[in-house]
């Protein structure tokens, strides 16, 4: 992997490098002191209220292809922060060169977790995040999204 798109998604997941730190690494701090964020690696414990709900969780799957990850890291993860915690969206996955198994998909993918399908909604449709989506549109080819409920086994 590059050293910049390994940067990126460093800092995407909480793991601040030398080479892109500044607003990531400061909002992951600021998410520390305020007492939402219980650990540095990750995204995980931004807003997770969801817990302990009865409701079924929904993940939100995308794969693209990052063209420019310096700016994708410092244009659009930034900005796209306070709609992961609006809608207390967790990062499962997030990296720019993920293995192919079968066929010739994008190299990017990113795995959210939501607490609900509606909550996906809401977000993809948020008429404040609409900008911030033509940044990650324009900085990405192949980009394919769906979303699916948690599955829940019988029994």
């Amino acid at each position: 992997m590059p050293a910049d798109a390994a940067s990126a998604w460093n800092i995407v997941a909480g793991r601040a490098t030398s080479t892109m730190d500044g607003p990531f690494t400061r909002l992951r701090q600021r998410l520390v002191r305020a007492g939402k964020s219980k650990c540095c690696v990750g995204l995980r414990p931004i807003l997770n209220s969801s817990r302990g709900r009865n409701a079924m969780s929904a993940y939100f799957v995308l794969t693209q292809t990052v063209t420019d990850p310096q700016k994708y890291g410092q244009e659009y993860v930034a900005k796209v922060m306070p709609f992961l915690a609006k809608y207390e969206a967790e990062v499962i996955v997030a990296e720019l060169e993920a293995t192919p198994l079968q066929g010739d998909p994008a190299k990017g993918v990113v795995v959210l977790r939501f607490p609900s399908q509606q909550a996906i909604r809401n977000f993809v449709n948020d008429p404040d995040y609409q900008p911030i989506k033509k940044i990650r549109m324009g900085l990405t080819t192949d980009a394919n999204a769906v979303m699916a409920p948690e599955l829940k086994m019988p029994g």
